[in-house]
Protein backbone atom coordinates (compact mmCIF):
# COMPACT_ATOMS: atom_id res chain seq x y z
CA UNK A 1 0.00 0.00 0.00
CA UNK A 2 1.31 3.19 -0.61
CA UNK A 3 2.48 5.51 2.48
CA UNK A 4 -0.54 7.92 2.37
CA UNK A 5 -2.55 5.17 2.76
CA UNK A 6 -1.01 3.05 5.17
CA UNK A 7 -2.21 5.50 8.57
CA UNK A 8 -6.02 4.24 7.25
CA UNK A 9 -5.54 0.65 6.41
CA UNK A 10 -3.73 0.19 10.16
CA UNK A 11 -7.14 2.51 11.69
CA UNK A 12 -9.10 0.20 9.95
CA UNK A 13 -7.29 -2.84 11.45
CA UNK A 14 -6.51 -1.26 14.90
CA UNK A 15 -10.36 -0.93 14.91
CA UNK A 16 -11.23 -4.48 13.72
CA UNK A 17 -8.86 -5.96 16.11
CA UNK A 18 -10.29 -3.82 19.22
CA UNK A 19 -13.51 -4.72 18.70
CA UNK A 20 -13.73 -8.39 17.44
CA UNK A 21 -13.98 -9.83 20.96
CA UNK A 22 -16.00 -7.18 22.25
CA UNK A 23 -19.58 -8.24 24.28
CA UNK A 24 -21.06 -5.63 21.52
CA UNK A 25 -20.04 -7.92 18.62
CA UNK A 26 -20.64 -11.25 20.81
CA UNK A 27 -23.98 -10.33 20.86
CA UNK A 28 -24.58 -8.85 17.18
CA UNK A 29 -23.16 -12.36 15.93
CA UNK A 30 -25.13 -14.59 18.46
CA UNK A 31 -28.42 -12.58 16.80
CA UNK A 32 -27.03 -12.44 13.18
CA UNK A 33 -26.64 -16.49 13.45
CA UNK A 34 -29.10 -17.77 16.31
CA UNK A 35 -31.60 -15.57 16.83
CA UNK A 36 -32.65 -12.86 19.62
CA UNK A 37 -31.29 -12.45 22.68
CA UNK A 38 -33.57 -13.32 25.39
CA UNK A 39 -33.75 -10.18 27.58
CA UNK A 40 -33.57 -10.93 31.36
CA UNK A 41 -36.42 -8.56 32.52
CA UNK A 42 -38.45 -10.18 29.74
CA UNK A 43 -37.84 -14.00 30.81
CA UNK A 44 -38.38 -13.34 34.45
CA UNK A 45 -41.71 -11.47 33.53
CA UNK A 46 -42.98 -14.56 31.15
CA UNK A 47 -40.87 -17.37 31.54
CA UNK A 48 -42.64 -20.50 33.20
CA UNK A 49 -40.64 -24.41 32.96
CA UNK A 50 -43.54 -26.49 32.01
CA UNK A 51 -41.75 -29.55 31.37
CA UNK A 52 -38.10 -30.42 31.38
CA UNK A 53 -36.70 -33.40 29.14
CA UNK A 54 -33.71 -35.87 29.82
CA UNK A 55 -31.59 -37.75 27.87
CA UNK A 56 -30.14 -40.64 29.62
CA UNK A 57 -26.60 -42.14 29.19
CA UNK A 58 -25.13 -45.33 29.30
CA UNK A 59 -23.91 -44.70 32.33
CA UNK A 60 -27.59 -43.76 33.64
CA UNK A 61 -26.54 -40.11 33.77
CA UNK A 62 -29.06 -38.06 32.93
CA UNK A 63 -27.93 -35.07 30.57
CA UNK A 64 -31.05 -32.07 29.86
CA UNK A 65 -32.30 -30.87 26.62
CA UNK A 66 -33.63 -27.73 25.30
CA UNK A 67 -37.50 -27.98 25.23
CA UNK A 68 -38.01 -24.24 25.18
CA UNK A 69 -36.73 -21.68 22.98
CA UNK A 70 -35.25 -20.13 25.90
CA UNK A 71 -33.52 -22.61 26.77
CA UNK A 72 -30.73 -22.14 23.30
CA UNK A 73 -31.43 -18.28 23.98
CA UNK A 74 -28.61 -16.09 25.45
CA UNK A 75 -29.69 -14.70 28.31
CA UNK A 76 -28.45 -10.70 29.23
CA UNK A 77 -29.84 -7.49 30.72
CA UNK A 78 -32.11 -5.28 28.43
CA UNK A 79 -30.66 -2.45 30.77
CA UNK A 80 -26.99 -3.45 30.38
CA UNK A 81 -27.32 -4.31 26.92
CA UNK A 82 -29.09 -0.71 26.03
CA UNK A 83 -26.29 0.60 28.11
CA UNK A 84 -23.28 -1.03 26.16
CA UNK A 85 -24.31 -0.19 22.98
CA UNK A 86 -24.95 3.17 23.94
CA UNK A 87 -21.15 4.10 25.36
CA UNK A 88 -20.30 1.85 22.16
CA UNK A 89 -21.81 4.30 19.62
CA UNK A 90 -20.93 6.99 21.50
CA UNK A 91 -16.97 6.35 22.69
CA UNK A 92 -16.22 4.01 20.10
CA UNK A 93 -17.97 3.87 16.84
CA UNK A 94 -19.05 7.50 16.60
CA UNK A 95 -15.35 8.82 16.87
CA UNK A 96 -13.98 5.88 14.58
CA UNK A 97 -16.13 6.74 11.74
CA UNK A 98 -15.89 10.87 12.34
CA UNK A 99 -11.84 9.82 12.34
CA UNK A 100 -11.78 7.58 9.22
CA UNK A 101 -13.70 10.28 7.24
CA UNK A 102 -11.72 13.06 8.20
CA UNK A 103 -8.29 10.77 6.98
CA UNK A 104 -10.15 9.68 4.02
CA UNK A 105 -11.39 13.11 3.07
CA UNK A 106 -7.63 14.19 3.07
CA UNK A 107 -6.01 11.21 0.99
CA UNK A 108 -9.01 11.74 -1.27
CA UNK A 109 -9.41 15.40 -1.64
CA UNK A 110 -13.01 15.45 -3.20
CA UNK A 111 -14.10 18.60 -4.95
CA UNK A 112 -15.71 21.44 -2.94
CA UNK A 113 -18.95 20.85 -4.81
CA UNK A 114 -19.56 18.26 -2.75
CA UNK A 115 -19.41 20.52 0.47
CA UNK A 116 -22.05 20.20 2.86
Amino acid sequence: YGSKYRYVIEYVETFWKNIKDSSVRSNYNFIKHRGRLAYKEVVDLNYKQPVRIFLENKDGSKVPMPDCVNDVQKTTSLHDCIEEMKNFDDEILFPYIKNLVEQLDVIVKPSPVFDI
